[in-house]
């Protein structure tokens, strides 16, 4: 199922049915307007050096650090490492789902070793099968890493529509991240 703004825990899905095997519509995962997933990680050091060896990546800021105000600054995680997140939230949530596009704005780096929270959030439903969403990454006192929009490509017969939550006197003190995510290229 999916997770309501008022979840704010990371959600997985818990079927273990084969893609070939029927599910009900209660079993289906939801997915509408206003529904948010997320999910917490801390890279290390050693997943950084192994994904800079991976794609070639030889920048020292990601390996070794840099210097600031005349003191050593801890290493600073690739930035394409925190939006892997967001395909692994959806396809963890929504099994099959294709990640198709991405725009992304990079806010401010993270260094390595410091928690990074990965946001995603149901903004529409577009046509061919189409999903869109606001996405963004935070650190644990909130501030912006990165954010911008991803659309990924469902088979919509494995996933059950929910009418979109209104963000509104209900929710006033949860903020919906498609708020930050309305911004100009």
């Amino acid at each position: 199922m999916g997770c309501s703004m008022v979840d704010r825990v990371a959600c997985s899905s818990s079927t273990s049915k084969s893609k070939s095997e029927t599910f009900a519509p209660e079993e289906l995962p939801e997915l509408g307007p206003g529904l948010k997933w997320m999910v917490k990680k801390k890279f290390t050091q050693e997943e950084v050096q192994a994904f800079c060896d991976l794609t070639g990546d030889t920048n020292t800021l990601h390996r070794h650090g840099r210097m600031q105000d005349g003191k050593p600054r801890a290493p600073i995680l690739p930035g394409i490492m925190c939006t892997s997140l967001f395909p692994a939230v959806i396809g963890r949530n929504f099994p099959g789902a294709v990640y198709a596009r991405q725009q992304v704005s990079f806010r401010t780096p993270l260094q390595v070793g410091r928690t990074v929270i990965a946001e995603v959030e149901c903004i529409r439903f577009r046509r061919g099968g189409y999903v869109e969403f606001a996405t963004r990454c935070i650190t644990e006192r909130g501030n912006v890493i990165c954010r911008g929009i991803a659309w990924a490509k469902f088979d919509l017969s494995t996933i059950r529509r929910v009418e979109p939550i209104i963000h509104g006197s209900k929710n006033k003190d949860i903020p919906s991240i498609t708020d930050e995510v309305r911004w100009k290229w």
